[in-house]
């Protein structure tokens, strides 16, 4: 009759089985391993049902390679509880804990494995192991248990617009919010340094983060973080795309608790580049979440996440627009307008070619864009920095303009130093605009004439509110004569 029985020996197994314990979830946080539970029902020779002892069952029992019945090198194995059934067979069960030490080894199966008192072989959860038909094992685990349990993790749009010219200085500030359950606690956690370092934004196909923006770096790119939105360390300070679609998003982190960080993304080169974004973190662990709903463990496979939070951008070719886009506006700083003094009597009656007072003209240089708003310019450079144009082009010819000009914002202007400059002191500019670039033109008549001299063109080379560049030229309406009082801008 089978009965319980402590007192006899036990010599055979009537069921023997090893299984991963699934419920409650047996993850420990921090640790490439998996629980298991191994249950066996052993008998005596006359067929009863015994109980092994406990120091008996923990000595004898252990976990092997289900492929060769040998040890599992690079596992840890580890008691965990003893429980036995209270169903009406005295089958005993024992948990294990069976840990990697080497980070994403390759995959292995584990049985159970035990030796009866006086034989010489094992008996084990695998085919052709022993006497009986006993098969089954579970698949050890490779990769680490996650430190975080997500709560929210977010990627939102803040700039007015989702589109931004492909010149790498027009951008688009994104917010991202983490806020995640710390697993070793239970509480709500809080990043480490090198982990909110790792808080990027990154491709939505493929996951892999934006490049850091160096500079130089073609395609999309991004600033590092930062934490605050009002933080403006790498915000260029261009103006949206033309036509913004909507108002800029308000920022209400501050009334939420978790980690925020605000990024600038911009797109340097190539044609019209469609991408949509998602953001990405690295815990300490390995794990690598992202919000394009998906997660990959240190080992590199992924997994579906639950967080979905995309933005779609896009950058658009500069515009390189005509010459009608660009005001070129005088107005006469002191002396006269056309080179001619009216204030003599004598001017009605003689050449006026011979009467030309000293003059300063500034032509104010802006930028319409393609909706007429008129953004202005942002940066003037001009190679070189002057010309200068004679009456006449012979000796003993002391009448001549000259130009320099300054960048916007600036009242410091720039000259040519292979420009004469006569003996008169050379202008200064009264006020500034942020948004216009300036060329003045300097009309004096004690510039002896000197062959040689830079008479022209000039290069502008322009960068607009929008971070598009262009170059423009200006020259002297004529080589001689009172051309030399009006400059003409081309592209």
């Amino acid at each position: 009759m089978n009965k319980k029985n402590k007192a006899a020996a036990w010599t055979k197994l009537k069921t023997f089985t090893i299984a991963l314990v699934t419920v409650p979830p047996p993850s420990r946080p921090g640790k490439a391993e998996v629980r298991v539970r191994v249950a066996l029902t052993a008998e005596n020779t006359s067929g009863d049902t015994v109980t092994i002892p406990d120091d008996e069952l923990k000595a004898l029992l252990t976990i092997v390679n289900y492929d060769d019945g040998l040890s599992l090198p690079g596992w840890s194995i580890e008691y965990d509880t003893k429980t036995v059934s209270s169903t009406g067979v005295a089958q005993q069960s024992i948990d294990f804990w069976i840990s990697g030490t080497n980070p994403c080894a390759p995959l292995a199966r584990a049985a159970a494995s035990i030796v009866p008192p006086g034989a010489s072989a094992p008996i084990q959860t695998r085919p052709g192991s022993s006497e009986g038909s006993f098969d089954s094992s579970v698949e050890l685990a490779t990769r680490t248990n996650p430190l975080w349990e997500i709560t929210t993790f977010e990627l939102e749009r803040i700039s007015a617009s989702d589109m931004v010219y492909v010149n790498g200085l027009q951008q688009i500030k994104l917010k991202v919010e983490l806020v995640f359950t710390d697993l070793t606690t239970g509480r709500p956690g809080k990043p480490t340094a090198e982990e909110l370092a790792s808080l990027t934004v990154a491709f939505k196909d493929g996951g892999l983060a934006l490049p850091v923006d160096n500079g130089s770096t073609p395609g999309w790119v991004t600033s590092p973080g930062v934490a605050s939105s009002s933080d403006t360390t790498y915000d260029k300070g261009y103006l949206p795309y033309p036509g913004s679609n909507r108002p800029a998003t308000a920022d209400d982190s501050s009334l939420r608790a978790g980690t925020f960080a605000y990024f600038y993304v911009a797109c340097r080169g190539g044609p019209i580049q469609k991408e949509t974004l998602c953001a990405y973190v690295k815990c300490r662990d390995g794990w690598v979440y992202r919000t394009n709903s998906m997660k990959t463990d240190p080992c590199g496979n992924e997994y579906l996440g639950n967080s979905d939070s995309t933005v779609a951008v896009q950058g658009m070719a500069q515009e390189v627009g005509n010459i009608d886009r660009y005001p070129w506006v005088r107005d006469v700083l002191s002396g006269d307008d056309d080179g001619i003094d009216r204030t003599v009597e004598s001017a009605k009656e003689v050449d006026p070619d011979v009467i030309n007072p000293d003059s300063v003209h500034r032509y104010s240089l802006s930028f319409k864009d393609k909706f007429d708003n008129e953004v202005g310019i942002r940066s003037l450079t001009v190679e070189p920095a002057g010309m200068i144009q004679w009456h006449d082009k012979v000796a003993g010819e002391h009448r001549a303009c000259y130009t320099g000009y300054a960048a916007p914002n600036s009242t410091d202007l720039q000259w040519n130093p292979n420009v004469p400059t006569g003996s008169l002191p050379k202008p200064y500019l009264p006020s500034v605009d942020e948004r216009k670039g300036v060329v003045v033109l300097v009309g004096r008549q004690d510039i002896a004439f000197a062959s040689g001299k830079p008479a022209g063109p000039c290069k502008l080379s322009t960068t607009d509110w929008y971070g598009n560049t262009n170059t423009l030229s200006v020259r002297f309406e004529s080589e001689k004569g009172d051309g030399r009082w009006k400059l003409i801008l081309t592209r």
